[in-house]
């Protein structure tokens, strides 16, 4: 009996290990794929993206721009150009281009910005019920 428990003992110490390897190979290929994607990235200076976007004012934009450029350890001039447009629209422009990534990031961090000139966010990162407003409108 002893020799059976044993078994299942060891079994179980090889599975376990076993399925630990593989995540961490898991994690290292995906780590592998990242840094490759981040790596291949070739500017392309003829891009046409334009991001749009409503519902900030223009001090909170720029305050918004701000905070992401730090965030992501971005320099000022990034190569980001703000355009403001009729009807409290902003245009954001990337001459120099930028990286798929980043422009996922920065969309998201439009909507849902850390905090906003000292004005705190719920926990719920409900700032436009906060502020009475429309929800943020991005167009890309």
């Amino acid at each position: 009996m002893r020799a059976v428990v044993g078994l299942v003992v060891v079994s179980v110490i090889v599975l376990v290990a076993v399925m630990a390897s593989r995540l961490v190979a898991s994690f290292q290929i995906a780590a592998a794929q990242d840094q490759k994607m981040t790596s291949s990235f070739v500017p392309n200076p003829n891009n046409e993206i334009a991001l749009m976007v409503r519902g900030w004012s223009r001090p909170e934009f720029d305050q918004i721009l701000a905070d992401f450029l730090k965030l992501y350890s971005l320099p000022n001039a990034s190569g980001l150009r703000l355009e403001a447009r009729a009807n409290d629209f902003f245009v954001v422009t990337f001459p120099g281009d930028i990286q798929p990534s980043l422009l996922f990031f920065l969309i998201n961090y439009v909507q849902y910005p850390k905090s906003l000139s000292g004005v705190e966010l719920n926990k719920n990162n409900d700032l436009h019920a906060r502020l009475g407003r429309k929800p943020v409108g991005v167009v890309i």
